[in-house]
């Protein structure tokens, strides 16, 4: 039972002080951001004490050697703090801010000022029994800076064996040295428990954030495919009639900005009717499916579109296309179809299923509206297949 209770308590004391690589980067990131406020006020605080101290007129030489000291540590300090700030400026200004300095210099600044506080305590011992300094630092760095339980507990350690060190070569009267290293033990103590109690809290609050952000991404994904959906024929894959309506009206709406011309092919599978009649509905989606495909082929810019219009109807949204171009597009796709060679078994065919194609290209003003580009577009369909079907007609509107 006791080896079981050991072992539990080996290894969580080994996950708290050499575990939580895992956010060692958003530790970094909170840190640079509070050390961007920090330096500075304690660059001022070192700066005061410099001149104040300065202004002072020692009476004997102990007093003299502790103004000198603090001074020189006080002074030391600052050029310490001038220096921090230019390194963490140049990681923010490399963008570094991921980087191994970027990690690294917390856990240096809460050392030097560690040892720092170490070396006033000890200067201090010279005029009087004070480890103030000491006290409040210990405190301080505790919840300031996020450090890594195992540097936290090497750190403190250090320091104390420092001060500990010190106050018994400074510190003439030894009941001042006991009672100095006793309150010093409970500094680090206090410092060491406040670093691990913002440290685990501060892993909680990261990885529940994380959490919320992934189930964030989560739900905006299932958004986004629901979006999709909505706007995904499902059968053929293409866009649907609402993306259609939407696309159209969005371009038309770009294009009166611009004054580009704007095409729309409208499509009709010739004698699909007849198709489904002779070969069965299964046969007929299976058709639709891949004259979708040849339409998505000959969409082959991004802005381009090809969406289902309605039962055996497709459409090809062009943006800045003339007529030409759009001619063009309307001699691929009956070539792509033709490759297909998608047997169609009704006598009124050429044995293939083919299709009947009305295009409009214009540079809309803003008296044109998606419904006048249907409508032009559908004209010149009904054209073709008045015409005698498998074939194209280019609207003959007077915008055009």
């Amino acid at each position: 039972m006791k080896g079981f209770f050991a072992s539990g308590f080996f290894a969580g004391a080994r996950r708290l002080f050499l575990g939580n690589t895992d956010i060692l980067q958003d530790v970094a990131s909170q840190n640079l951001g509070r050390l961007a406020y920090i330096i500075p006020i304690a660059a001022l605080v070192h700066l005061l004490h410099v001149i104040l101290f300065g202004m002072m007129t020692p009476s004997s030489d102990a007093e003299a050697l502790w103004r000198a000291g603090v001074i020189g540590v006080h002074f030391a300090g600052m050029i310490g703090m001038a220096l921090f700030y230019a390194v963490l400026l140049g990681i923010r200004r490399r963008g570094q801010t991921e980087g191994r300095a970027a990690r690294w210099l917390p856990n240096i600044i809460i050392l030097v000022v560690l040892l720092e506080a170490m070396a006033l305590v000890t200067f201090d011992q010279h005029v009087t029994s004070n480890i103030t300094p000491f006290v409040v630092i210990c405190a301080i760095m505790a919840v300031v800076i996020l450090i890594r339980p195992w540097l936290s507990l090497a750190f403190y350690l250090l320091a104390y064996l420092l001060f500990y060190i010190g106050m018994g070569l400074i510190q003439p009267l030894p009941e001042i040295v006991l009672t100095n290293r006793v309150n010093g033990l409970s500094a680090i103590a206090v410092g060491i428990c406040a670093s691990l109690i913002l440290w685990q809290t501060n892993k909680r609050n990261v990885i529940q954030q994380r959490k919320i952000t992934d189930q964030q991404a989560k739900l905006e994904k299932m958004n986004q495919e629901l979006a999709a959906l909505s706007e995904t024929d499902e059968l053929t894959g293409l866009a649907n009639r609402r993306r259609f309506n939407k696309t159209l009206a969005d371009e038309l709406a770009r294009h009166i900005r611009s004054g580009e011309p704007l095409a729309l092919i409208m499509t009709d599978i010739d004698h699909f009717k007849l198709y489904n009649d002779l070969l069965g509905h299964q046969a007929g989606d299976d058709c639709l499916r891949r004259v979708a495909a040849a339409h998505q082929k000959c969409a082959g810019r991004p802005y381009d579109l090809a969406a289902r219009y309605g039962g055996e109807e497709f459409t090809l949204i062009l943006p800045y296309t003339h007529a030409a171009g759009a001619v063009r597009i309307a001699r691929v796709l009956q070539d792509e179809l033709a490759a297909l060679k998608i047997f169609h078994p009704a006598p009124e065919t050429q044995g293939i299923v083919t299709l009947s194609m009305g295009i409009v290209s214009l540079a809309p003003t803003q008296d044109v509206t998606a419904e006048d580009l249907i409508g032009y577009a559908d004209a010149a369909l009904y054209a073709s297949k008045s015409g005698g079907r498998n074939r194209f007609t280019v609207s003959d509107c007077r915008r055009c």
